[in-house]
């Protein structure tokens, strides 16, 4: 997946999601709710919020194509996803993990 459009239609096929500016980035959100994924265009990559247990079992299917954020937002959830060396179907699991997690009702 290499076009910045495949991904945030991915991100945006989920109810009430919204895209907002985020510094550099593109950033997804549950409508007026924090942001659980973002899109860096110059890199490919992706980012999705994920709790600590789904974070280690994704991570743990490569850690070169996902991985936490190598800083503070890694220990918090943040994961890294290369776009270009995963298949689209893996993608869409782990956003939708991310997505999940936000609307549930402890989130809400």
């Amino acid at each position: 997946m290499h076009i910045e459009k495949s991904f945030s239609d991915l991100v945006l096929s989920f109810p009430n999601t919204e895209m907002i500016q985020h510094f550099n980035k593109l950033a997804f959100r549950i409508t007026k709710k924090k942001i659980f994924a973002s899109y860096d265009f110059q890199n490919n990559l992706g980012n999705v919020l994920l709790n600590p247990k789904a974070q280690a079992t994704y991570c743990s299917y490569t850690s070169t194509a996902i991985y936490p954020v190598p800083n503070k937002w890694g220990a918090k959830g943040w994961t890294t996803l290369v776009l270009d060396e995963l298949p689209v179907k893996l993608i869409q699991e782990v956003i939708n993990s991310a997505y999940q997690q936000q609307v549930s009702p402890k989130n809400i």
